[in-house]
């Protein structure tokens, strides 16, 4: 036997949510009186909807007239009924009027009704997927403003709600956006600051829900999948989150904005941020939880989270950031895919400031090291924010260093070959504190260079990493260094758990050197060159002259067989400067290397002949014909290639250094 199956849904209901932002009086643009607008609008869709309906409470249109009720998310309701069709149609319509005069326009309900055979399970998931696509359906909004075009057509009068005590005192959430301001500042506040202080808009949003819903081939699995859903993405569970998070952080503050359905939205304060991104994974992990405790992961894929993050001033309207926010997490949405094994770990994607930055779980653990996309990743942010506390608590100037170091990110000089603006960078990332007597001051910059220069560090499959300086790297890493300048703010919460979780690895500090030097032998010593005209046989003996990479056997059998060096020749930094300042003289410039390098060919080649395989080669004899002769016909001999060259011999020096003393 049939029934009479009953679908309903709020049409665009984030434009409803948005048009609330925009049609308010100038009045009541203010932060506080438009968040309340939006939260009443989020309750009137997500909750009073069901009852307006009568699939809860006794006073809905189809209060008492409900058989079974097949599905009820956000936004969305379907059931079978008693009531006879003619009877259906008009209390729709009755439902219908309710909600557009109420929203002034800006709700519109979208109804289907027909006859399926909902007795088993497999009946009523096929009403269920039927329902949702005559919902989408063209003919499904065509036959509803047919229906209601009396009401469509007319002009409304629209009177809006009092709203001003729809946030509940006693909660563990704010009343207005001014109260997310840290009892810190509140303390601190002067008269030039009039109470303007920095938020963060956070949107989350779960990814491929609908893909997953059309996988499920049993009614029940749905069901309970729905309901769980219903329970975790909603705004009575928020609360309970947010209640939680307050007995280890009583500074974390929250204005809700709408949760339920899929979406998680919400600001805080800017010291919260990390708080707040981890108040959005914490919903999705329990949600997972409880999906795989009830129908298991083989009936329903792990669910992940596109998130995405806008800073504004609190006096700021929110339909400014309303617009941004929403932009930043469709690029979090759009965002590539990992390669398969970093897939399953996905957490979330999370993007601020136009970059994707990708939340992955690590392997408890790992059989063996595997390749991991190049892409940003949030651990590195969050390790980065740590190394910058370190830094600064051993006395180094980071703000300084990271605003110089954007200065130089930012230089656009004409520059055919790319050279000077990756030399202006590694100079800047040259360690200057090898030497100092404080150990953890000495480890502390280390570990800032690392997480610098691994952030614009790529390479393919099996492939070792190296740096690249193009457009498009160096803009990422401008707005990586924007996010820790804006993190490190004193302010700015870390739990006591993370903080000690920064671990300094001898190994992986080799990096600090290793990269800048192969970038420097391949690109600002040759490829840049070459590319720039100058002829590959040329660019490859005039760096000869001065560079030569050379190998030896690793004396240490538990590590690698053979060891990378490279010669060099004995050339002072003083030295440097003074090529610069006799105007690249070639003549000059090969009398003073002459004079600290009188190694000869002959010597140079007795001192290999009678070193060890386990021993580092020697410096390099200088060739003073050949330098005065590629240097002349490849016309090298300028000042971007000599600051190339400085770089990389003070590079070189800070390696030795480095191993010879760590």
């Amino acid at each position: 036997m049939k029934d009479q199956v009953v679908a309903i849904s709020i049409d665009k209901i984030q434009t409803a949510l948005f048009e609330v932002i925009k049609s308010g009086t100038q009045e009541k643009q203010t932060n506080s009186g438009t968040l309340r607008s939006i939260m009443a609008a989020s309750r009137k869709i997500s909750g009073d909807f069901y009852r307006d309906v009568g699939i809860e409470g006794d006073a809905g249109e189809f209060a008492g007239k409900v058989k079974e009720i097949l599905l009820q998310c956000s936004g969305v309701c379907i059931f079978t009924t008693t009531c006879a069709e003619d009877e259906i149609s008009k209390r729709l319509k009755r439902l219908f009027a309710k909600f557009y005069r109420e929203s002034g326009g800006k709700l519109i309900l979208k109804y289907v009704l027909f006859t399926e055979d909902v007795s088993t399970g497999n009946g009523k998931l096929k009403a269920i997927q039927n329902s949702k696509e005559l919902l989408k359906s063209k003919a499904c909004m065509n036959q509803v403003v047919k229906e209601n075009q009396e009401i469509l057509f007319q002009f409304l009068e629209y009177h809006e709600e009092d709203i001003s005590a729809q946030n509940e005192e006693g909660g563990a959430f704010v009343q207005t956006i001014n109260d997310l301001r840290a009892s810190e500042q509140k303390s601190n506040e002067n008269k030039q600051d009039k109470g303007s202080f920095r938020i963060v808009v956070i949107k989350a949003d779960l990814d491929g829900m609908g893909s997953a819903f059309q996988k499920i081939q049993d009614f029940e699995v749905y069901q309970k999948v729905s309901s769980i859903l219903n329970q975790y993405i909603s705004m009575e569970y928020l609360e309970e989150k947010v209640r939680g998070f307050q007995i280890n952080n009583s500074e974390f503050k929250v204005y809700p904005l709408y949760v339920a359905g899929d979406d998680i939205f919400f600001a805080v304060g800017m010291e919260n941020l990390i708080e707040g991104i981890n108040l959005c994974k914490w919903i999705v992990k329990e949600l997972n939880s409880a999906i795989e405790d009830t129908v298991g992961t083989a009936s329903f894929n792990k669910l992940t989270l596109s998130i995405g993050l806008d800073f504004a001033f609190n006096r700021e309207p929110i339909r400014y950031y309303f617009a941004r926010v929403e932009d930043q997490l469709k690029k979090a949405k759009k965002a590539k895919a990992l390669n398969k094994a970093e897939r399953k770990r996905l957490v979330a994607r999370i993007c601020i400031n136009d970059v994707v930055y990708y939340d992955v779980k690590r392997e408890e653990k790992p059989k063996k090291k595997k390749d991991e996309s190049d892409v940003p990743k949030w651990e590195h942010v969050i390790h980065g924010l740590k190394v910058v506390k370190r830094a600064e608590k051993e006395g180094i100037e980071v703000t300084a260093f990271l605003y110089e170091l954007l200065r130089k990110l930012k230089v656009r000089e004409e520059d055919p070959t790319g050279i000077i603006h990756s030399n202006l960078v590694l100079y800047h990332l040259l360690p200057q504190y090898l030497d100092d007597p404080c150990k953890g001051k000495r480890k502390a910059e280390l570990l800032l260079l690392e997480n610098i220069l691994s952030f614009i560090s790529f390479g393919k499959k099996n492939k070792t990493k190296e740096l690249n300086f193009d457009q498009t790297s160096c803009t990422k890493l401008v707005k990586y260094i924007s996010l820790l300048l804006l993190l490190c703010d004193t302010r700015f919460n870390i739990r006591e758990a993370e903080k000690s979780q920064v671990k300094y690895d001898k190994e992986k500090m080799k990096k600090v050197f290793k990269r800048p030097l192969r970038y420097l032998y391949k690109n600002s010593l040759y490829e840049l060159w070459v590319k720039s005209g100058v002829e590959r046989s040329l660019a490859e003996a005039m760096r000869d002259i001065f560079v030569n990479k050379a190998f030896y056997t690793n004396p240490n059998p538990n590590k690698d067989s053979s060891v990378e060096v490279y010669q060099t020749l004995q050339i002072t930094n003083s030295m440097f400067m003074r090529f610069k300042r006799f105007d690249m003289d070639i003549d000059a410039a090969a009398v003073m290397i002459t004079a600290l390098n009188p190694k000869t060919e002959e010597d140079y080649l007795k001192e290999e002949e009678e070193r060890k395989c386990t021993q580092p080669p020697g410096n390099l004899y200088f060739r003073e014909k050949d330098f005065k002769s590629t240097a002349a016909k490849s016309g090298l001999w300028k000042k971007e290639y000599v600051d190339a060259l400085m770089i990389f011999y003070r590079f070189n020096r800070a390696k030795i250094h480095y191993l010879s003393t760590k």
